[in-house]
């Protein structure tokens, strides 16, 4: 089993400090008024992707320094793999570069790498089953070229780990992150819904504290379309407010990503830009 339990950033576009403790992991929503940030808190958090898998789900020339502050970005995460502890911390400067990676395991450092100082390593070798051989070249690769990969990243692509070791559940975790952002003015309805999809969508708007229920009918294109029933049927999409939009979007997005990612294997950062 492997959950994220923990995520803390520090000095991020306009956060000095903030911190998320997954207390649910089948489903965290965020959501505060528009310009709080919750784009930045879900780009944050999905940074490290690009770190472990040189992922750009975003701009990679961003600048992500906090403005008020002249320190470096800090990304700290803490994982549950099969009841041990695993935090994985680094810090960027101005130009995204990473400063420094440490991998804790159960409060121990097994990693460490100052990417200011070459020489100043830290390596468990038992712990990754790796040899002293496969820092040599990374050190020598970091030093003959511009490219500058993270040790953990280097470590990964070039050690053949068995199936249930931690590091593999680590990277496949982190693989299968998502992000996802709604918003009220686009429209993430199928053309076509079935009743079992209308009945889920039921539940979910229920379990947002809406009391009311969706019908489907059949318009005379052929395509289908929700409704309200109360004294009339009333159309829904053409009345609903922007939070009941956003909600919908939500929903239709969050299943079309289940269907190739299980939520109950992965970590998804959702934005939802409902305006209160």
């Amino acid at each position: 089993m492997i959950r994220l339990k923990t995520f803390g950033v520090q000095n991020y576009k306009n956060f000095d400090k903030a911190k998320l403790s997954i207390k649910d992991q089948r489903l965290n929503l965020l959501c505060s008024e528009t310009g709080t940030g919750k784009t930045n808190l879900g780009k944050a958090l999905m940074d490290i992707k690009t770190v472990l898998f040189a992922c750009e789900p975003y701009n990679i020339q961003d600048y992500i320094l906090n403005i008020h502050s002249n320190y470096d970005v800090r990304f700290y995460y803490e994982f549950i793999i099969d009841e041990h502890i695993i935090e994985y911390q680094y810090a960027k400067s101005k130009e995204n570069q990473l400063l420094f990676e440490t991998l804790s395991f159960d409060q121990e450092v097994v990693m460490h790498m100052d990417f200011r100082l070459l020489l100043n390593t830290v390596i468990d070798y038992s712990f990754f089953g790796i040899n002293k051989n496969l820092i040599v070249n990374y050190r020598k690769l970091l030093r003959d070229s511009d490219e500058q990969m993270s040790l953990l990243r280097w470590i990964w692509n070039n050690t053949p780990f068995d199936r249930p070791s931690i590091i593999k559940k680590l990277f496949t975790f982190v693989r299968q992150m998502k992000s996802i952002s709604v918003s009220p003015h686009t429209n993430c309805l199928p053309k076509r819904l079935n009743q079992p999809e209308v009945e889920s969508l039921n539940q979910f708007l229920k379990g947002m504290c809406y009391n009311y229920t969706l019908h489907l009918a059949e318009t005379l294109d052929g395509l289908t379309c929700l409704y309200r029933k109360e004294k009339s049927a009333i159309p829904f999409v053409e009345t609903a407010s922007d939070g009941e939009k956003a909600l919908c979007n939500l929903f239709f997005e969050l299943q079309q990503k289940a269907k190739k990612t299980p939520l109950s294997t992965s970590t998804i950062s959702i934005n939802t830009s409902i305006r209160h």
